[in-house]
């Protein structure tokens, strides 16, 4: 019977020790979750802004380009419209897009949460 008291204890020892392992791994993991979030947050505006510099650098050294050689840079009022019309488009599909990925992401922490309360 003293074996089997011994085996009890060194149970119970086993799984606080494992617990307490696994508290402090998941309480080290969630301490660094908002640093992860804000670089990348971070480096995700940084690369958005260069992209832009880059786009506006690229406008201005074309529009000098034809200034200087000499080339009609107007532009018939038709073609000007395909352009905003494309632009709007596409600003149309990025909202939808970006509205369907957070209505699924809520969906998602939704079903979530409910599948951990039933646990």
């Amino acid at each position: 019977m003293s074996k089997n008291k011994a085996t009890l204890v060194s149970s119970k020892d086993m799984f606080s020790k494992y617990q307490e392992n696994v508290d402090k791994i998941f309480n080290n993991v969630k301490r660094s979750v908002p640093r992860y979030h804000q670089s990348s947050t971070d480096i995700q505006q940084e690369l958005l802004q260069s992209f832009e510099n880059m786009v506006g650098l690229s406008i201005m050294i074309q529009k000098e380009f034809v200034k200087k050689v000499g080339i009609a840079s107007n532009t018939p009022t038709s073609i000007l419209n395909v352009i905003d019309n494309t632009s709007e488009e596409f600003v149309n599909a990025t909202s939808i897009q970006n509205q369907i990925m957070l209505t699924t992401i809520d969906a998602t922490q939704q079903k979530h949460q409910k599948h951990v309360m039933i646990m």
